[in-house]
């Protein structure tokens, strides 16, 4: 083979390579965050994490707000690399998918959440069995974790089942929205995750003293009004197929993040740690005979 065809050959081979190599490096990374609040909110809420995300891993990060529902149908269909998400809907994902769980997120109120319980204040609902024969509305009835699985676990401990002892249980999309339902006397109670009361009251939609909690409880160190017992907070977790090394970076950029960088501030939490046990919610999805075990 004369030189010149040979420097042809190489330079060629030189240049495919570096293609395939950008291709790789630059290929968008897509996270997946389950839309607790509406998709304009939570883009807007994470959209500095994906900057930062970005940054750290050196390859574009797109965050991908969804309900509960489609983010685990998406993830199952293998069509997001990353999913910051519920407790129950991670677990639902590690028994299928093999997922891997890289950090728990560290709200500015800790690792942990609960489920609320919610009607109006003057409505004579304070308990459990005030709720029976109620109109009651809460999110989607399968994965929404704070929305739906902490309350009906919690009702099941009283032996109330809402789908046969409440007048009617509908099902909505947006816990804002639940919470004004109430407010203006649509539903009796909702079923929301603690915190957005507080949330609403600091933003001037809502006032808390026109509220009622049911049941409620008091955890030593938890600063939220809620009803159900305490549970880990929503985790970062990775498709098991990705290249163990974007794993690796990807578990060091969050686990680095500090309280004060933009990113942290710009969703107001702390940052994230190491994964916390998620047993409490293995117990929860098997007590109440849920996918994966049902």
């Amino acid at each position: 083979m004369c030189n010149s065809l040979k420097n042809k050959v190489f330079f060629s081979a030189l240049f495919l390579s570096i293609m395939l190599i950008n291709s790789t490096a630059w290929a968008e990374v897509r996270v997946g965050v389950t839309a607790i609040r509406g998709e304009l909110q939570t883009l807007k809420r994470w959209e500095a994490l994906g900057k930062y995300l970005s940054e750290e891993i050196n390859q574009p990060v797109k965050i991908i707000a969804l309900t509960s529902n489609s983010l685990i149908e998406t993830a199952l269909q293998g069509n997001l690399d990353f999913v910051l998400n519920t407790p129950v809907g991670t677990l639902l994902l590690i028994e299928k998918t093999q997922h891997i769980p890289l950090a728990t997120l560290n709200t500015l109120n800790g690792t942990q959440f609960a489920g609320v319980i919610v009607s109006k204040k003057g409505s004579g609902i304070k308990t459990s069995e005030d709720l029976k024969g109620k109109k009651i509305i809460s999110m989607q009835q399968s994965t929404s974790a704070g929305g739906y699985l902490f309350q009906l676990y919690h009702l099941k401990m009283k032996n109330i089942d809402p789908h046969k002892d409440f007048s009617s249980f509908k099902e909505g999309k947006n816990q804002d929205d639940l919470i004004m339902g109430v407010k203006i006397g649509l539903f009796d109670a909702a079923f929301v995750r603690s915190g957005i009361l507080e949330s609403l009251e600091k933003m001037g939609k809502i006032k808390m003293e026109d509220f009622e909690i049911v049941d409620q409880r008091n955890d030593e160190g938890f600063p939220h009004l809620h009803t159900t017992i305490l549970f880990p907070e929503f985790y970062f977790s990775a498709k098991p197929s990705l290249d163990p090394q974007l794993i690796s970076t990807m578990k060091q950029a969050l686990l680095k993040l500090t309280p004060k960088h933009p990113a942290t501030t710009t969703a107001e939490i702390k940052g994230f740690v190491e994964p916390i046990s998620y047993e409490p919610i293995k117990i929860l999805l098997q007590t109440l005979k849920i996918e994966p075990f049902n």
